[in-house]
């Protein structure tokens, strides 16, 4: 109810700008009830993640960990290139300049 309030300025309360957004209420929401110490431990969960035969497995649970860990850039495309075959990183050009993480991980797939 106080987000609520806060959301639409109701009985008194200060409208907060941009509350009425979905993204701004997963993180008060989270940050309110969500279980503590996650960011903790999802850096320690990509490295547990193996990959098993199937990219598109190994790459889904590695993004799942990695919503809460925030691995991004040279570290991201590390962390996977350490776990999947040196053939299926020959097929695609480490060197070649990717637009971002996105690209880089289609072009694997």
């Amino acid at each position: 109810m106080t987000y609520r309030n806060q959301m639409t300025g109701q009985f008194g309360n200060i409208r907060q700008e941009g509350y009425e957004l979905c993204d701004v209420f997963a993180e008060q929401a989270i940050r309110r009830f969500g279980p503590t110490h996650e960011e903790e431990k999802a850096p320690r969960g990509i490295l547990k993640v193996r990959y098993k035969n199937d990219i598109n497995q190994y790459v889904l649970e590695f993004e799942n960990w990695n919503v809460k860990a925030k691995v991004t850039g040279i570290a991201f495309r590390k962390l996977i290139r350490d776990q999947i075959p040196d053939e299926a990183v020959q097929q695609i050009s480490m060197y070649q300049a990717y637009a971002d993480d996105r690209d880089w991980i289609e072009a694997l797939r």
